[in-house]
């Protein structure tokens, strides 16, 4: 008589959470087979939140969906940035990735400041009693990575330093990536502590910004400073060089600062503008702007143009 081979159901949830991991669109296979595999994957289906265009109210999304969002791209929901208030509130002690025009960097400020005054004046009653005194100092923020997707207005990082919601807020990234930066708004990097990865495009550096470049290479935190260049159609051969005139200035800057670890300073394949499917790549743990850099100093020894290729494809 034949014997059915059956796997405990603990195990078979363990080989469901890991493959729903690994792909979205198997998420969401894994989910319609029965009610208890939707629970099992329901943090993996519902876990990236991408809003673009017009949305009225967070209350469109069910309650239950929006506490599992942890990476969270919102743009172009409105024609006012308060509209985007609404949207943080509801998820910011939550979220662990955020991609975001830079002008709803004033949305996400005021929710800062709205959460943390709500969560004082809950526990301010007991706090008192113990003879403390509340504060929001304490607050940590779980949002680990800041993708501003536009330019951001130019009083933003000046109040962002200025409030102590921001500044707990901005005390816990780790990685920071402007797709189009002004350097006379560039975010102040004292209230950073623990930034260790930062990137903007090389195509708005100039010459004039390299005190700048210092800064951020000589902060002890940093690792990499990642300059995104896009990569240009295979018919324009060679695709970059010393040649070009950014380029060139950089190689000046680099051979001339031997008392700032330039070593820091990376090149990696960019598109001009930003889309959520890159950014889905990087949740995802493929193909990012910083597992794919490459340091800029081998540019000049002739290894930069192969490396950087093979770094381009390997992520599929």
């Amino acid at each position: 008589m034949a014997h059915e081979l059956t796997l405990p159901v603990e195990l078979i949830i363990i080989i469901f959470d890991f493959a729903a991991a690994s792909c979205k669109d198997t998420a969401l296979s894994i989910s319609l087979v029965c009610s208890w595999a939707h629970v099992a994957v329901a943090k993996h289906v519902f876990s990236t939140l991408v809003l673009r265009g017009h949305t009225t109210s967070p209350e469109i999304i069910p309650e239950k969906v929006r506490s599992l969002v942890r990476n969270f791209w919102i743009e172009n929901i409105g024609v006012f940035w308060r509209n985007a208030i609404p949207f943080f509130s509801s998820m910011m002690l939550d979220l662990e990735r955020i991609a975001l025009p830079g002008i709803y960097l004033w949305a996400m400020l005021e929710a800062l400041k709205e959460k943390e005054s709500a969560m004082i004046c809950g526990t301010s009653e007991s706090v008192v009693e113990e003879g403390h005194i509340a504060s929001s100092a304490s607050f940590k923020y779980p949002c680990r990575s800041l993708f501003v997707l536009s330019e951001t207005p130019s009083l933003i990082w000046k109040m962002f330093d200025e409030c102590e919601p921001s500044r707990n807020f901005m005390g816990g990234i780790t990685h920071i990536r402007i797709q189009g930066v002004s350097m006379s708004t560039f975010p102040p990097l004292k209230g950073c502590q623990n930034l260790t990865h930062i990137a903007f495009p090389m195509w708005d550096l100039k010459s004039l910004h390299y005190e700048k470049v210092d800064n951020i290479c000589l902060t002890p935190t940093i690792q990499k400073l990642v300059l995104t260049i896009p990569k240009l159609p295979s018919t324009v051969p060679p695709p970059y060089s010393l040649d070009d005139l950014s380029l060139t200035c950089l190689a000046s800057y680099v051979r001339s600062r031997q008392s700032v670890p330039t070593h820091k300073i990376h090149i990696a394949f960019a598109e001009r503008k930003a889309q959520p499917d890159e950014w889905r790549e990087e949740i995802q743990g493929r193909r990012s702007i910083w597992n794919s850099a490459v340091p800029f100093n081998r540019m000049m020894d002739g290894m930069f143009f192969a490396e950087l290729e093979a770094r381009h494809w390997i992520f599929p």
